[in-house]
């Protein structure tokens, strides 16, 4: 986790960059990318020879579709793509891609000031992609073999953003994940974490 550290000082001198006066329009939209940091968690329920398979920690990027239907609420489309891999999977490591797919709502806390902050929430899909496709060992000296899996996810977080320009607009995100799934046997429910910095194009 320390080595997600550098992203706070760099959000607050987004922040702090400069403020245009606008405000959300009923109807407005935006296209934006984001990147930022994933914290995972253990995979499976049962130990693989002795050891929790465990998605580690790593880098995220995707993009989303922001649709106001009024100053107060937002709907979003949201992709993000998780590089990750398997920690404690017996051989080693084996990377693990993760797609996230969600549905969420914005509900906007002060929409005409320079910074909005909003409130995020939503479900949706969730996709590893285990390289090999397989985890082999053994659970209670039983032979097991494991492959990947996919399953639905919600996401509960809190937003800030402000507009830089008329079209353009700075946003930091930072949300719990719930997700079902990752793996068919011995499958775990993840609780995971993201914090993401991001920006937008408005039309």
């Amino acid at each position: 986790m320390k080595r997600f550290l550098f992203m706070f000082p760099l959000i607050a001198t987004l922040f702090t960059a400069g403020l245009a006066a606008a405000e959300i329009r009923p109807g407005s939209r935006e296209f934006g990318i984001h990147a930022g940091a994933f914290f995972g968690d253990d995979l499976t329920d049962q130990s693989i020879l002795g050891r929790r398979p465990e998605l580690d920690d790593a880098f995220v990027l995707g993009a989303h579709y922001l649709y106001h239907p009024t100053m107060a609420l937002g709907v979003e489309g949201r992709y993000t793509f998780v590089p990750s891999e398997v920690k404690n999977a017996p051989g080693g490591g084996s990377d693990m891609n993760v797609h996230l797919l969600d549905l969420n709502l914005h509900w906007n806390a002060n929409p005409r000031d320079p910074i909005n902050y909003y409130l995020i929430t939503g479900i949706g899909w969730a996709r590893g992609d285990l390289d090999g496709d397989i985890i082999l060992g053994s659970v209670a000296g039983v032979p097991a073999r494991i492959s990947d899996d996919s399953g639905f996810t919600y996401n509960v977080g809190l937003g800030a953003a402000t507009q830089m320009t008329e079209r353009i607009s700075l946003k930091a995100e930072g949300r719990y994940r719930y997700i079902d799934r990752l793996v068919d046997r011995f499958e775990e429910s993840l609780n995971t974490w993201e914090a993401t910095v991001g920006i937008g194009w408005g039309f």
